[in-house]
């Protein structure tokens, strides 16, 4: 696969949750506007009944595009729907890798919101590095990878070493 190919699908993972947690908000806005207008029909008072969904469906959210890194999933479901995944290089020379751990994944997405928000064209960085690494990526020795390629390899190496 090209380098092109996997920056491209790792665009499209973003959009995918882009669009996740748009859809998230919308439809925590509009459940809570109904949610009201049923509850005010049958004559009670629903107007805590907003704060309750937003309260459920906004770590919803949250979990997708921040916790699930650190997880077994190595990846947010945009990146689990495009077949990819984060891992962590064991060093900076080398191309093994590891999982990445659960605190790692929620600072480095935390790094990475703050560089999209504040330093946008920072946030275009994985596009002229050899290995598409953002700032994210380089603080914790980070790479994306594509998951069917990856789990092959470790595989065929398995294969090698018996």
């Amino acid at each position: 696969m090209t380098n092109a190919s996997l920056l491209f699908r790792r665009f499209l993972a973003s959009i995918i949750d882009s669009f996740l947690l748009i859809g998230l908000i919308l439809l925590t806005i509009y459940c809570s506007f109904k949610k009201q207008e049923l509850l005010y029909s049958i004559g009670i008072d629903g107007g805590h009944i907003g704060a309750v969904i937003i309260l459920i469906l906004i770590p919803l959210s949250i979990i997708n595009i921040i916790c699930l890194d650190g997880t077994y999933f190595q990846g947010s479901l945009g990146k689990i729907i495009c077949r990819l995944k984060i891992v962590a290089l064991v060093s900076k020379e080398s191309e093994q890798t590891r999982p990445i751990l659960f605190h790692e994944g929620i600072v480095r997405n935390f790094i990475k919101v703050l560089c999209i928000q504040f330093f946008f064209p920072i946030a275009l960085m994985p596009i002229f590095t050899q290995r598409q690494q953002g700032v994210h990526d380089f603080i914790f020795n980070t790479i994306v990878v594509d998951k069917i390629k990856n789990e092959n390899k470790k595989f065929n190496s398995s294969l090698e070493v018996n």
